[in-house]
Formats: C-alpha cells, structure tokens, sequence
C-alpha cells in the first residue's frame, strides 16, 4: 500500500537529557503540520513529571524492532544521542527515508540526510547527502513570530541565568552565589523543572528579594523571561540560537562536548567573548569579567545588534525543502 509523505520523529528529553531536542522537534512538528504533512513525535521521558504536549511518551527504543510495521509513516527523523548507531540501518529497511539531526558529528554515515541545525552546521563535512548552518537553525514559533526588540538600560538590572532543561553539572547554585557576590541585580533562574526550582528556592530562601526561581517553562514564557533581561548567563545549546535571535546580550557557557563547536562559532562570529567550560579552573573570573564587560550599555547594544543579524526566520522552511523536495 503506497502512503503520502508522513513523518515520524524519535527523539528524547528529561532528567539528564534536558529539553532541547524535544523543543526542537516540536517547532518542526508544527511547522510541518502546517505544511500538511502529518508528523508524530514519540518521546522518550526520562524520571521527571514533565507534561509534553504534542508528543507520545514511550520507551521507542525499546519498540525499534518493530517500528513502522506495519507501515504507516514514510519519513523518519531522529533527534537522539541515545539510539545506538547500528539501528539506523534497521530504519533504513523500515521508512523511505531516514533524517538524524547531528549537532557535533556524533553521526557521519547512514541516513540519507543529515541535518545539522547549528549556526557552524554547514562548517562540517559529512560522507552522506547534508545541510546545515545558519539558514537551517530551528527556531521555535514564539521566536519566528514578530520583530522583538530589547531595551537596553544604562545598567543591568535584570539577569536571566538558564542552563537548559537539566542542571546535570550543579552550575546553578555556584553562579547564584557568584551572582549575589558581585552583582547587585536581580535574578531570573529558569531551573527546568518544577522540583529543581522548589529545592533551589528553599537553599536561597533568604535571598528570595533577589533570585527568582521557575521550573519549565513554555516556549512563549521563556520568550518573555530572554526579552526582559539585559544580560543572560546560557549554556551553548539549542538556547543560545534562541537568544541571539532576540539579541539578547548572552554569556554562554559549554556544558557538553555537543556544545562545543557551537561555542566557538558565537566566539568567533563576536556574540560571545570568552570560551567558558563549567569546569574551567577560572570560572568565577570568567563570569565576573564579562558582567563588567557588558556592563556599558554601548557595549550591550552592540552584541544585540549582532545577535539578531545572525538570523532569519527560514530555518523550517529550508528543512522542509531539504526534507520533502
């Protein structure tokens, strides 16, 4: 039996994982749906109590023997580190075609299509058919819909301090307490999950005049919590783009190896300065030094200004042409 184009996504998110994959692929589910092509997302959740919305929350990985049979969907497109290499084979057999989203050449062979959905992605030379860098950066629709602009303040005032959906390298209390010694303004702390953000309120209890704390948020509160600060603290992630695009005035700092290259390229394109690890011997330094460097407000200006010229908003649209044509 012969189907239209129908796509599957496989992709993943929780504790340890954090959100970044699931956001993505939902901006694409949507997008896609708009485009009439029927899209199903199955999400692996991994121990928290997260409600997903447009997702099937499964143990896929467990399924992957008997996925698509009998066959329903045409296209597959994955966004996972988890799934073993060796299945994209097994795909292969399965669907017509087989999309990864690849953010540090953790795949190079297999699908028939890689996309790396990163502003360095065309940079990176893969053995497959490939796309990838700035034109292809996902951004989700609360980003795509409007012409933001930030206010920039004679001082900094506000500081948005987010590191993704998980906290895995316990970087959140350090920087809340660096940010207490040496700043005198108030904090935005988007925890990533609502238990994170309890147990993080009741260690800074007394300094509740100064931290904010937020659990997981949504793709529009996240929007109005980047627009609102004059200054974030981010990790290098799916986040990154997002704030740029704003031209939010952004510290970034690698949590992962798959971070890595996106940090460089912000480094090298101007929008960060410095390249900060979370294990780096002079962390503290790091931070301090670039508050006080973005503390002028010409100097704020002018990384917003080169955030947003960073992008356009044809990221879905050029994935769906590499996909689907």
């Amino acid at each position: 039996m012969e189907i239209g184009n129908r796509l599957l996504i496989l992709t993943e998110a929780g504790e340890g994982i954090g959100y970044g994959h699931y956001s993505r692929c939902l901006a694409l589910k949507q997008y896609f749906d708009q485009r009439e092509i029927p899209t199903e997302i199955f999400l692996y959740a991994k121990g928290d109590e997260t409600v997903y919305s447009d997702a099937s929350v499964r143990n896929w990985i467990l399924e992957l023997g008997d996925i698509n049979e009998p066959k329903i969907y045409s296209h597959v497109l994955l966004d996972s580190y988890l799934i073993p290499l060796n299945y994209i084979g097994t795909l292969k057999s399965r669907f017509d075609k087989v999309i990864a989203l690849d953010d540090y050449h953790r795949i190079d062979i297999g699908p028939d299509l890689i996309i790396n959905p990163n502003i360095f992605g065309n940079k990176v030379k893969y053995n497959v058919t490939a796309v990838g860098g700035r034109d292809f950066v996902i951004l989700r629709n609360s980003f795509r819909q409007g012409n933001f602009k930030i206010k920039i303040k004679e001082e900094i005032q506000n500081i948005l301090l987010t590191l993704g959906g998980s906290d895995t390298k316990g970087l959140i209390p350090i920087l809340s307490k660096i940010l207490l010694r040496f700043s005198k303004s108030k904090v935005k702390i988007v925890a990533g999950s609502d238990r994170y953000a309890m147990e993080l309120g009741s260690q800074f209890e007394s300094q509740r005049d100064r931290l904010n704390f937020f659990g997981f948020v949504s793709d529009e509160e996240m929007k109005q919590l980047m627009l609102g600060a004059d200054v974030a603290i981010s990790a290098c992630g799916q986040t990154l783009h997002e704030l740029a695009s704003l031209g939010v005035p952004t510290i970034g700092i690698c949590v992962g190896d798959d971070q890595i290259l996106n940090m460089k390229e912000y480094l090298t394109l101007g929008f960060l300065n410095d390249e900060i690890y979370w294990n780096s011997s002079n962390f503290d330094a790091f931070i301090i030094n670039n508050l006080n460097y973005l503390g002028p407000a010409k100097a704020r200006n002018s990384k917003s200004l080169l955030g947003k010229s960073l992008f356009n908003d044809q990221g879905l649209n050029n994935i769906y042409n590499a996909i689907f044509k």
